[in-house]
């Protein structure tokens, strides 16, 4: 996984439309751009789209790809960019728009203090799931610590949130890896607004934190002797071959 953000000034495009090996999504910081990507995988026919903040496409690998500043302000974009080793090309996401801007204008309310909506959700050619949503979260609200089973990028488009003893001002962007314990809470005045990306390991089983595989094993053996007695004699075995 690399992440990075850019600064595209008025009238230019940071390269010609080109196709890369890792999935990728951009997302729009501030200002406004064109997106140019072609209609179908291989075919060279370029589409432009027009996109502001919360805006965001997703590109399948090698699916070709740019954009261009055609606006009076420079744009301030972020791109996710990763790779596995692990390819399945059937029944997965092509490339696809979606306009969280317009999700974000939700004024849907609830009791925790925050709303959110699903707006992407799929498998792709690298990941089990893709997921996306936006959330409106209200003054004051927020959730419990947790950890997910999965990596979870964020990007805070406006407001204030304290999250892993922090407080951060949007714009901004949030990671929390696989396994970490975190929660968030509005401490503004005014709502956050921000949009939320989950990217769900592997094909095939679900993955696993290291840290939990030794804590569930340890478990095991402490309420399973026979898990313990196995695991003594591969210790015992794998000393006498020394």
């Amino acid at each position: 996984m690399e992440t990075h953000f850019s600064v595209l000034n008025v009238g230019k495009t940071p390269h010609p439309p080109h196709i890369y090996d890792e999935e990728e999504i951009l997302i729009v910081v501030s200002g406004r751009a064109e997106l140019i990507v072609e209609d179908a995988k291989g075919s060279n026919q370029l589409d432009r789209h027009s996109v502001k903040p919360g805006d965001f496409i997703y590109y399948p690998a090698n699916w070709r790809h740019t954009l261009e500043n055609t606006f009076g302000e420079e744009v301030v974009y972020l791109m996710f960019k990763w790779i596995s080793d692990e390819d399945h090309t059937s029944d997965t996401l092509e490339s696809i728009l979606v306009r969280g801007s317009s999700a974000l204008t939700s004024d849907n309310k609830n009791s925790r203090g925050f709303d959110t909506e699903i707006i992407l959700e799929g498998k792709t050619g690298y990941l089990r799931k893709l997921h996306s949503h936006t959330t409106n979260m209200q003054a004051g609200g927020g959730y419990e610590p947790h950890a997910d089973a999965y990596d979870v990028g964020i990007i805070l488009l406006e407001g204030q949130v304290e999250t892993l003893g922090e407080t951060v001002n949007g714009p901004a962007f949030i990671y929390y890896a696989s396994g970490e314990q975190h929660g968030m809470k509005c401490t503004g005045d005014n709502p956050a607004n921000y949009i939320v990306f989950e990217f769900h390991g592997r094909h095939g089983k679900l993955y696993e934190s290291p840290r939990f595989i030794k804590r569930r094993k340890l478990k095991q053996s402490l309420t399973q002797p026979s898990i313990l007695v196995k695991h003594l004699l591969w210790r015992i075995n794998r000393f006498l071959k020394r």
